[in-house]
């Protein structure tokens, strides 16, 4: 938690050193990388120089995150380039002032890495046509590899490491409110303000996916949808999604004394909807590079307010004094970053009471079991991103509001503007302090959003008790009358079982007296054969004896009925041709009855003879009115 901003007692440890009062010399200290080059010859380029530890010979997370940031990127186009060729859209301001006369030199509004690095290779002292550059301020919004390049190219020696430190805390959205002297034998300050925050974006439904945002290939910030909330849509009428998308606001001031310093600012801008901007906004070509400038042109110092901040800063009317300007930057800044805020967790905010109060409209309903269910199990799934975007939120403004707690401790480094006793300082560092302490109050608002989410948990925790407990209920009296059914079921089986087996029984039965049926019948079959047998003997001898009997019958007479002799040949002779003759007549009644014109001739008979017996048999009619007659 922030502490209170006001500086009741001064730490003696933490003073701003009297020696910054005083102009140093900045001759020595004003060498840049290119000087280094004859001494390390075996280095690659100026970026290895830049990026490299001298004081470990093993790589640091600085070096490796900086390294594949620039090294797997674009490279800077040739500094030899003309200048007044066809330009790109800039994104760095450059600001080189002199002290005494607050005279600057004039470049376009907007330039790009290769203008920049065109710019700051030029002398900043003693150029006989230019101003003294004893202020330096450079601006870059959405840094690129190119951009570190023109710095590394450029930074002066005893810069390196503080700006190398503030590029790769800008990367990695490190959170920092400090202030350094180190301990060398040539005095030096570092004023650095490193501040990740979350902004607010809407885009249509027609926007392209927000990793296109990435310019140049920039680290890709992380991005939260929040289209799990149910959140109204503008009045505007298009239809679009909201998200937080990481940003992060980096400042550094180093010098050694109160007049001459360099200052770098790397804001994140890609989030803004680039259709807002208006091609007003292009800077105009100025024809290359004057001396001065007109003090009375408005300039806005970007590193102060970049369109983002309603009162414009002039660049033309600077506040010097490095501590000051400083706390001008953080309060300015601050105020932007406390609106960023508010307005994600009042988005958040009014998404998490939709969904709550819908939740309590639920339960009070009396929906069907399976469509609670599936509700329950869609709002889990819902409590579940609500509390992860919530717990995220929370600990980036903890991370925020601890650094000023810090900052302003009874040993922080806030006792380095103790000796600033200005009214108007003081009213900068409660500006600042408030703005801290309304983070504090949405981090209270987050709090109580986590408490509504997890009694929303407990809630549907309880709901998915209860509508387990219905399942198994109508799960368990579906299961008695599926034993109920299956105990009728074993029933019929039973009786089945015994309809079988009686059913066998008779079939037994049945194939017992078929059995014995089929043993008559063999039996009757049998006898009929012998019968058959026998027929056909007595069938044979009747053939045979018959015609005999006759022809010895004929012959017995006493009358002469044969014109022949009677001789036992005759009688032989007789005896066959009778045989043959009943033979004869045996076959042709065989062959007249299984013919066609019989088999019709006898049907005729038939008819004929049935039609007659009927008309010879009185009807039943006649025998009626006969009866009644007598």
């Amino acid at each position: 938690m922030a502490q209170c901003t006001s500086i009741n007692s001064v730490n003696r440890s933490k003073s701003w050193n009297t020696a910054f009062f005083t102009r140093q010399n900045y001759e020595f200290f004003n060498r840049d990388v290119q000087d280094l080059k004859d001494v390390n010859a075996d280095a690659e380029d100026d970026l290895q120089l830049f990026i490299r530890d001298f004081e470990s010979s093993v790589p640091s997370c600085q070096q490796r995150d900086i390294r594949a940031f620039c090294l797997e990127n674009e490279v800077l186009p040739c500094a030899e380039h003309n200048v007044a060729s066809t330009r790109e859209w800039g994104q760095a301001w450059l600001d080189d002032r002199e002290e005494l006369t607050e005279f600057s030199r004039t470049y376009e509004e907007r330039l790009s890495a290769n203008e920049l690095l065109y710019f700051m290779r030029q002398p900043r002292f003693g150029s006989p046509n230019l101003p003294n550059a004893d202020r330096r301020l450079i601006y870059i919004a959405d840094l690129k590899p190119s951009f570190v390049r023109a710095l590394a190219d450029t930074v002066p020696t005893n810069e390196t490491k503080p700006l190398r430190d503030a590029i790769w805390k800008h990367l990695t959205l490190q959170t920092v409110i400090d202030v350094k002297i180190p301990p060398t034998s040539f005095p030096r300050w570092n004023l650095e303000f490193q501040m990740p925050y979350l902004a607010l974006i809407r885009r249509p439904s027609s926007h392209k996916n927000h990793k296109a945002l990435t310019i140049n290939k920039k680290p890709i910030r992380n991005f939260i949808s929040l289209n799990f909330l149910d959140l109204p849509q503008p009045d505007d009428g298009e239809i679009g999604s909201f998200g937080i998308y990481e940003a992060q606001i980096s400042v550094l001031l180093c010098g050694a004394d109160n007049y001459r310093y360099t200052g770098y600012a790397f804001v994140d801008t890609e989030f803004r909807d680039r259709d807002e901007e208006s091609e007003d906004d292009e800077p105009e070509e100025t024809g290359g590079t004057n001396d001065e400038v007109d003090i009375d042109t408005l300039l806005e110092d970007p590193i102060i307010s970049d369109c983002e901040i309603e009162n414009t800063v002039d660049a033309n009317k600077p506040t010097w004094p490095p501590r000051e300007y400083f706390l001008t930057i953080m309060g300015t800044r601050m105020q932007q970053v406390l609106r960023h805020w508010q307005d994600v967790v009042h988005i958040v905010e009014v998404g998490v009471h939709t969904s709550t109060n819908l939740e309590i409209n639920r339960t009070l309903s009396d929906d069907s079991a399976c469509n609670q269910l599936d509700r329950v199990g869609k709002e889990i799934m819902w409590v579940a991103k609500a509390f992860a975007v919530l717990e995220h939120l929370r600990s980036r403004l903890a991370i925020t509001t601890e650094a000023w707690a810090c900052f302003t401790s009874p040993n922080g480094n806030i006792h380095y503007f103790s000796d600033m006793t200005s009214q108007e300082i003081g009213t900068r560092i409660d500006s600042i302090s408030a703005c801290f302490k309304d983070l504090e109050m949405l981090i209270r608002k987050l709090d109580q959003l986590l408490r509504d989410c997890e009694a929303m948990s407990k809630s549907l925790d309880v709901r998915m008790k209860l509508e387990t407990i219905r399942l198994n209920l109508q799960s368990n009296l579906l299961n008695l009358q599926s034993n109920e059914l299956n105990q009728a079921s074993h029933a019929l089986n039973t009786q089945t079982i015994a309809l079988n087996h009686d059913t066998n029984q008779v079939a037994l039965e049945t194939k017992k007296v078929a059995f014995e049926s089929h043993k008559l019948a063999f039996q009757s079959l049998k006898v009929a054969s012998e019968s058959h047998e026998v027929a056909r003997l007595g069938f044979s001898m009747n053939q045979f004896f018959l015609p005999t009997g006759i022809v010895a019958a004929l012959f017995g007479t006493q009358q002469e009925i044969f014109y022949f002799k009677r001789t036992p040949m005759t009688f032989l002779v007789c005896a066959a041709s009778m045989t043959f003759l009943m033979w004869v007549l045996a076959i042709g009644i065989f062959m007249v009855g299984r013919s066609e014109w019989f088999k019709h001739a006898s049907l005729k008979v038939k008819q004929v003879f049935i039609h007659r017996q009927n008309t010879d048999e009185p009807s039943l009619q006649d025998m009626t009115d006969n009866e009644r007659n007598v």
